[in-house]
């Protein structure tokens, strides 16, 4: 159950980092709307001039500017929040394949429901088919598991 618990945790925490890097970009493009209806429209030109003019330094300046909770710039926060969810990805590919090899009714329905997106009927039949026990006894398993896919499905 550790392996499914560990699972559901990286999983909200893929969830909440993208959230945090969909409102990073909406603060970038904002700052980038700002710019463009004050009438500075040459700052997305990387020529010498617009770098000179005040009104690309004040645009740079806001996107350099380091947030005193993180200690990051605009722009570092978003690189390390999609390095993040790269990292967290790839973490979550490697534990569905150990969730995969494992053994057991209550693992195997997990992995059915959370990783192949079956429905809890197809994922019971499924499984008890494969492990050659009763329907019944699959729906028990399920409903142990019950609380853990409705903690994951929250974040989802």
């Amino acid at each position: 159950m550790k392996a499914i618990q560990n699972y559901i945790n990286t999983k909200c925490d893929l969830d909440l980092t993208k959230t945090r890097l969909d409102v990073l970009l909406e603060k970038k493009e904002n700052i980038q709307r700002a710019y463009i209806m004050a009438g500075y429209k040459n700052y997305l030109k990387p020529s010498s001039q617009s770098f000179r003019s005040k009104n690309i330094s004040l645009y740079v300046r806001e996107l350099l500017d380091k947030n005193p909770a993180t200690n990051q710039s605009l722009i570092q926060e978003i690189v390390s929040a999609r390095q993040e969810i790269r990292i967290l990805e790839q973490t979550l590919d490697q534990m569905e394949k150990i969730l995969y090899r494992m053994t057991g009714i209550s693992r195997e329905l997990f992995f059915e429901v959370a990783c192949n997106g079956l429905a809890p009927t197809k994922a019971v039949e499924k499984v008890s088919e494969k492990e050659n026990v009763d329907y019944r006894t699959g729906w028990r398993y399920y409903k142990k598991i019950k609380p853990q896919l409705k903690k994951l499905s929250e974040f989802s």
